[in-house]
């Protein structure tokens, strides 16, 4: 098991939480995101952890100074923005609580988010659990969500559907599972992080749950959207997917390549998307070069 290092919060006691969220030159939006924590999540002992990826914007400073005398609120600015997985997993290793919150900065909680999110864990079988993801304008985004059998992910919006995974946009794990399990694999850098980390706990033996009481507003991508853009978000997406069928799900692996060259295809022949038809070799390749 990893053994963190000591915090540097000034805390007379553990908490019980922690909640960590990534930003990449996103001061307002990770803003209204930590100001919504403060006021909606109670009496219940939680630190906030901000892990800055290399941002150019002043974020440090500027959350530094309008948060840093709060309770448990702490700032980790990295020297390099290699995207969400290393980020999470640095802020872990600072962090001290008993359940671990990941976030991405464009969340706003609701009140009584965190303790009924908490309190799914009461269960012992649960290992992961999730909240009511709503979207800006209030409507479902989803509970949770499934994968299907070539690895394809999908949002659930209704409680009949079996969850496979919690999206990693807010996910809160036992802190002793999510060391056992082995943090979050970097390769992954961002994109089918949360299904490995799921599919991992699964074989362990837990459940993964969604909290429907425990609710919060995405505004839905917004690093992603802004920086990488569909080509870079559709790599990563068929890297990955093809990471986590090579790391757990190997027997589906002739018909996925067969997709995939049917896809490469049409982007090519039909569509005339040469940028984004290549990605799905490159993801190939650099599968391969891990091997």
């Amino acid at each position: 098991m990893i053994a963190p290092p000591p915090s540097p919060l000034p805390l007379k006691k553990m908490p019980d939480i922690s909640l960590i969220i990534v930003n990449y030159n996103g001061f307002s939006i990770t803003k209204n995101c930590v100001e919504s924590i403060y006021r909606h999540s109670g009496n219940i002992p939680y630190e906030v952890i901000v892990v800055d990826n290399a941002s150019s914007d002043n974020s440090p400073a500027k959350l530094k100074k309008m948060f840093g005398n709060k309770k448990g609120f702490f700032i980790i600015a990295r020297s390099k923005n290699d995207f969400l997985t290393a980020a999470y997993n640095e802020g872990f290793r600072h962090s001290r609580g008993k359940i671990v919150v990941f976030m991405n900065n464009d969340i706003v909680v609701t009140k009584g988010w965190l303790i009924n999110l908490v309190n799914a864990f009461s269960n012992p079988q649960v290992g992961i659990a999730g909240v009511s993801m709503l979207d800006k304008n209030g409507k479902i985004d989803n509970l949770g969500c499934s994968l299907d059998f070539l690895c394809y992910g999908h949002r659930i919006n209704t409680k009949s559907r079996k969850i496979d995974f919690i999206p990693a946009s807010l996910l809160a794990i036992r802190r002793y599972l999510f060391s056992k399990a082995g943090l979050f694999d970097e390769f992954y850098q961002g994109n089918y992080e949360d299904v490995d980390l799921a599919l991992r706990i699964k074989k362990l033996g837990y459940k993964i749950v969604i909290t429907e009481n425990s609710c919060v507003y995405h505004l839905g991508s917004w690093t992603v959207n802004k920086y990488l853009g569909n080509v870079k978000s559709s790599y990563l997406c068929r890297r990955n997917r093809l990471r986590t069928i090579l790391k757990h799900k190997i027997y589906i692996l002739p018909l996925y390549l067969l997709l995939q060259v049917l896809i490469f295809i049409k982007e090519l022949a039909v569509d005339r998307n040469s940028k984004l038809s290549f990605t799905t070799p490159q993801a190939v390749w650099d599968n391969i070069k891990i091997q």
